[in-house]
Formats: C-alpha cells, structure tokens, sequence
C-alpha cells in the first residue's frame, strides 16, 4: 500500500491570529478539498490528526497502482492547497505550508482502539516511514517527499515530474534519503 501524510505547517500561528471557530473553519476547509483529492483517486481517508492527516492507497479497497494514485493526489492537494493559502494570506496575513509524505510498501489492516471506539488502520514500517519523513520535510514551503521504495516502484516515470534527492537525517528504520517530487517546468 502507500501512505500519504499530510501537514499544515505553521497551523499554531494561524490559529493564534483568528477567532477559533474561524480557524476549526479554514481547517475543516483544508480536510474537505485536500481529502477530495485522496478519495477522488481511490485513497481512504484513515485518520485526522491535529491539523494534518492519513490516508491509505491499497487498504481496505484495492487500487491499481497505488503508488500512483498516492502521488497523483498529492499533487492535485499541492494545487488545492496554493489556492486554499491564498485565502488564508488574505485572512490571516500569513503564509502557511503544505507538507505531503508518501511511503510504499508492505503493511497490515488492524482494527485498533478502545471496545467502545475501533476503527480500522494500517500499521507498519511504511506507515512510520511516512510520517517521519511528513515530520522531517522542509516547513518553509510546499513540499512532496516520498521514500525510496516509492521512487523504485514508479521508476521516475512521473510524467512531467521527476524525483530529486534530498538528504534527510537518518530515519527510524534506516531510512536516510527521501526524494522530492519536483515539476520540470
């Protein structure tokens, strides 16, 4: 499956400058249109978390090329997410950052949670990779990083698109290098 990370940097100042029913609104706002993207290209929406979010290519429904499918919806949530902080600049006077992680690999489904509250998740290396890797890129600017196993399985046959090295501290789980998904134009 791949796993798709998703985080605002910067949200706290953000919510520091606004009333809080605007900001819960700017970031619900955020959830809706960047999980559009996820779901319109067969990603799963696994869990919200603070002002980011999890999704899953390949679990539970199965998706062609999952790794894919993650990437093409990452993109579509870097152009939906341009147009969102353009909004946010003119309420917030602020420029906000859009940080996307990809990984790929194996995982397993689990249902995880209390007996009065289970929901259904994946866990694995690939599901830290992703996260580590959303935690660990650049807060300055929009930025997609995927890690190797991504890259390797698409074989840069990213049409318009190519990966770009990035070194990274070392990872949990060995990972030292990410690649950037970075546009040719």
């Amino acid at each position: 499956a791949a796993v798709l990370f998703s985080d605002v940097s910067r949200s706290s100042l953000l919510a520091k400058r606004l009333d809080a029913s605007v900001f819960i609104d700017l970031i619900n706002e955020y959830f809706e249109r960047l999980g559009d993207a996820v779901l319109a290209h067969g990603g799963t929406i696994d869990q919200f978390l603070g002002d980011g979010f999890m999704a899953s290519f390949n679990v539970p429904k199965p998706v062609p090329q999952p790794e894919r499918k993650a990437v093409e919806a990452a993109l579509e949530m870097q152009r939906s997410f341009e147009n969102l902080n353009a909004k946010w600049t003119a309420v917030a006077n602020l420029d906000l950052f859009n940080r996307i992680a990809i990984a790929f690999g194996p995982v397993h489904r689990a249902e995880m949670g209390h007996t009065q509250f289970r929901y259904i998740t994946v866990i694995g290396d690939v599901v830290n990779t992703a996260s580590n890797l959303c935690a660990l890129a650049p807060r300055s600017r929009n930025v997609i990083l995927v890690d190797d196993g991504l890259r390797d399985s698409l074989s840069s046959n990213l049409v318009g698109h190519e990966f770009r090295p990035t070194p990274l501290k070392e990872l949990k789980g060995g990972l030292s290098r990410a690649f950037e998904i970075t546009s040719l134009k």
